[in-house]
């Protein structure tokens, strides 16, 4: 169980918001106007229903990161629309608190974890 909470390195999380934020460029481009505010509602969408039911998005099981609530877990639908509206606010995301976590994160109870 200590392995599951281990705080998911910067680098990796920045790599995943990439790829994540790529995704949802390419599904706006294909399927929508690709406006800045459509992709932006891409990303937040597609992060809410894979946060939300598999613990993570693409990039985070790319870079073998995932979203756990703190006593372990997966989030769960609320929390990952919490969080994910939060990150989409950018300046939640932006801000660690005492333990390294995203303000987002630490307001949702949940944590970014190394899982590989």
């Amino acid at each position: 169980m200590a392995d599951e909470l281990t705080l998911a390195p910067l680098p990796r999380r920045l790599v995943a918001l990439v790829i994540d934020w790529v995704a949802a460029m390419a599904i706006a481009r294909g399927f929508l106007n690709y406006q800045p505010f459509e992709i932006l509602g891409v990303f937040l969408v597609m992060s809410i229903v894979l946060v939300g039911t598999m613990g993570g998005t693409i990039g985070h099981f790319l870079t073998g990161i995932a979203v756990r609530r703190m006593g372990g877990g997966l989030p769960g639908p609320l929390k990952a629309v919490g969080r994910q509206a939060l990150l989409c606010l950018v300046v939640p995301g932006i801000f660690t608190v005492a333990d390294g976590r995203g303000f987002h994160d630490a307001l949702m109870g949940t944590t970014i974890t190394r899982v590989r």
